[in-house]
């Protein structure tokens, strides 16, 4: 099921439903363009329309701001205001009438200009207010037309104490009627042509509302709002109350106008701006970029209307050819993955199970073709060439030698995974065999197959002779293995053939490769061994029936050196005959196993250690290496002969140890004669024997004595009942314990307490 829902998933029939339905690209990426021009006309249209009618509230309200921008120049140049500069209090005569003469001037002013709600003179020297309509005292003033409960006065004389040049400002004022509401001052200081210091603050008061009047046309849209603002970054009209987020400032609308986007409240903002030529002013539309889509929703609607009838049609119309076209592959795939196991993980699909199944039949084929050559077992009229080319073999010459390839140990490789062991060997086997292939390949013709559990590579050798084709191999074999083993941490044995002329020869060299291989049990694995190495020296065998009895005399009477000084010549003599058949070596280690079982036997050596070492000699005798053999024996001989000495010098030492051992351990309910001498690596009956020659005791008699020595203690010491004394000193029950008691103290332990009590009270 697994691997279906893997076709299912990477099938091919999907990625051709897909290839066909690219097709539908082409409506959708005409449609989505003809969208998107259709809303940048429409956001350009908005935007054209919102800049022309900015642009009349420019013309109205700079035309207002001139006007007023005039009113106040005459203002300042009137010679009653100008003279009235220098004036002090107390007011002389000429200067009160200069202000009667001013407030005249005012008043005609003033009625000019319909936006002109008030028109005052603040003079700093004199510290009164000249307005249009009487003199008054600055708090005076403050009071009537400014003061609020968040304006106080300090406030108000910071405001006229700067500098000013025709600037626009919103400050509450109050009309004389009462009304209390926001107004905009142009205030102007005075002397106009003196930039030192202001001796005066002209102000003229203008109803907010003719400001806004102008801007109201251009918010013809519900969502958007319109403002003004100065220089200073402050607004100065709104038609919502609207305040622009900090990254919208002065600076940042530059030149005569424009439009810029920005994000308020997580809202993307169309802002187009004006700026003033009369005053430091910028005419601020803010509109969201959401109406710009509403006035394209109807064609947008049409448009993915129309795209997903085409998608879902287009779609149907490239699956039923896709299924189409399908259905021979699907047929050609269920057949071979019946006849072919893969991994999952190599599975794309239906074209990766048709190449993994060619693949793999094919290095079947080939594998199979390699071992019929190799083992020479073509039939007589074998059509050879046509099977050489079909495996892209190519021979040059009549020249052939064969490399066996053992993989001994690849497990640091793979030591931080747990994948399949199949696998990995495979694996292994491929690296291994693609790397000695490419090299060989450098100066002959090579080719790699996997032969009963190992790699075999047929090499075609070019011209040289045959003991430089030897030496150049061993070299290129040699470099082999150590990259291998420092790139990949995987060591193999390796065994080279002679050269043989003619095909024909293939199966002897391969004969010589799998014998000159059995060797690496004398020279060890992971080396490189020729068959030329290998001598044909008469057989004869070293290991004589009088050695063999001086080592097992030497092992019983527990002579170690004598023992190993043996065992080395035995060896030094085997390895003197130089390369000896395979065969008569196995005999051998076979033969000295049999004598070191014999030697245990003789010496009446206890059951279970002669289990022990019987175990570890038949697992000494699969090792693979003579030398690992040897030193294994080594060992065994060693720790035997330890064993045999201590036995002889024991018994008069083994009593006390019996003691301590049963003294430790009487509290535990399964002490017995049987694992005393598990314990000691001995026999049971001899164990006794040997207590009783020196004690007249039984082990069990022991056992019992020192459980009953710490019985009377616990009888004497506390109030633990019988019961619990029992399991504490070993007894599996009460019964047992009270009959042994009885046994050896003469009565109860009850009675015992009880008498150990009536002796307390008689002391007392």
């Amino acid at each position: 099921m697994k691997r279906k829902f893997e076709l299912k998933r990477w099938s091919i029939l999907w990625s051709w439903f897909l290839s066909h339905s690219l097709i539908l690209l082409i409506p959708i990426m005409i449609g989505l363009f003809v969208y998107l021009q259709v809303r940048q006309l429409v956001e350009t249209e908005i935007n054209r329309a919102n800049a022309a009618l900015l642009q009349q509230v420019k013309q109205v309200l700079d035309g207002q701001i001139e006007s007023v921008n005039r009113m106040s120049v005459q203002t300042a140049f009137l010679p009653q205001v100008r003279g009235l500069l220098y004036a002090n209090q107390p007011l002389a005569e000429e200067d009160r009438y200069s202000i009667t003469l001013a407030l005249k001037e005012f008043k005609g002013l003033t009625m000019a200009h319909e936006m002109v709600t008030d028109s005052y003179v603040y003079y700093k020297r004199g510290n009164f207010v000249l307005s249009q309509s009487a003199l008054y005292d600055p708090d005076d003033y403050f009071q009537t037309h400014h003061e609020t409960n968040e304006n106080v006065k300090e406030d108000w004389y910071s405001l006229l104490d700067r500098k000013y040049m025709g600037d626009l400002i919103v400050y509450p004022y109050t009309t004389d009627n009462g009304m209390t509401k926001q107004a905009i001052l142009y205030m102007r200081s005075l002397p106009v042509e003196d930039r030192g210091e202001s001796l005066a603050t002209s102000v003229i008061v203008l109803e907010l509302e003719r400001f806004q009047a102008p801007i109201q046309k251009v918010n013809w849209i519900n969502q958007g709002s319109v403002l003004i603002l100065d220089e200073n970054n402050e607004v100065l009209v709104s038609t919502k109350n609207m305040r622009l987020p900090p990254s919208i400032s002065y600076e940042r609308l530059n030149g005569g106008g424009g439009i810029v986007y920005e994000t308020v409240d997580g809202e993307k903002m169309a802002v187009s701006y004006i700026s003033s030529e009369s005053a430091n002013l910028k005419y601020i539309s803010v509109l969201p970029v959401k109406v710009f889509m509403e006035k394209s929703s109807y064609i947008r609607n049409l448009m993915i209307a129309a795209l997903l009838i085409v998608l879902l049609l287009g779609a149907a119309a490239a699956y039923y050819l896709a299924r189409r076209s399908y259905h021979p592959v699907h047929n050609l795939v269920r057949s071979l993955s019946s006849q072919a196991q893969f991994s999952l993980a190599e599975i794309k699909n239906e074209y990766s199970i048709i190449f993994h199944a060619l693949d793999q039949q094919n290095k079947v084929l080939r594998n199979y073709f390699f071992e019929r050559l190799m083992k020479g077992r073509l039939e007589t009229n074998f059509p050879l060439s046509e099977a050489l080319d079909t495996h892209g073999i190519s021979f040059v010459g009549e020249r052939y030698l064969v490399i066996l390839l053992y993989i001994e140990d690849y497990t640091e490789l793979f030591k931080h995974q747990n994948g399949d062991v199949e696998r990995q060997r495979k694996f292994v086997h491929m690296i291994v065999g693609n790397i000695v292939e490419e090299m060989c390949r450098q100066r002959h013709h090579a080719y790699i197959a996997e032969l009963d559990d190992m790699l075999a590579c047929l090499v075609n050798v070019q011209d040289s002779s045959d003991e430089e084709v030897q030496g150049e191999l061993y070299r290129i074999i040699g470099e082999a293995r150590q990259l291998i083993q420092i790139k990949f941490n995987i060591h193999f044995t390796t065994s080279i053939s002679r050269v043989h002329t003619s095909i024909g020869g293939i199966p002897s060299a391969y004969q010589e490769a799998l014998k000159a291989m059995e060797y690496k049990m004398l020279l060890g694995s992971t080396e490189i061994i020729q068959y030329e190495q290998l001598q044909s020296n008469e057989p004869e065998y070293w290991f004589t029936w009088e050695k063999e009895q001086r080592l097992i005399m030497s092992i019983k009477a527990g002579e170690t050196d004598l023992a190993l000084l043996i065992l080395e010549e035995v060896f030094e003599e085997m390895h003197s005959h130089g390369l000896l058949p395979i065969e008569m070596v196995r005999c051998f280690l076979f033969d000295m196993g049999g004598t070191v079982m014999k030697a245990l036997y003789e010496a009446d050596y206890s059951r279970a250690s002669i289990t022990v070492h019987q175990k570890v000699l038949w697992r000494l005798l699969e090792c693979e290496r003579v030398a690992e053999i040897q030193q294994g024996l080594f060992d065994i001989i060693k720790q035997i002969t330890k064993e045999f000495g201590q036995k002889k010098s024991r018994p008069s030492g083994l009593v006390e140890e019996l003691r301590a051992y049963i003294q430790a351990n009487y509290q535990d309910s399964n002490l017995g004669v049987a694992t005393i001498a598990e314990h000691f690596g001995m026999n049971p009956v001899y164990l006794t024997r040997v207590y009783k020659e020196h004690t007249k005791d039984t082990l069990l008699d022991a056992i019992n004595k020192i459980r009953m020595d710490a019985a009377r203690t616990l009888l004497s010491q506390n109030e633990l009942a019988v019961k619990e004394i029992a399991e504490k000193v070993g007894f599996y029950s009460s019964n047992t314990f009270i009959r042994t008691f009885k046994k050896l103290e003469g009565i109860t332990p009850g009675m015992y307490r009880d008498m150990l009590k009536g002796i307390a009270k008689t002391e007392h």
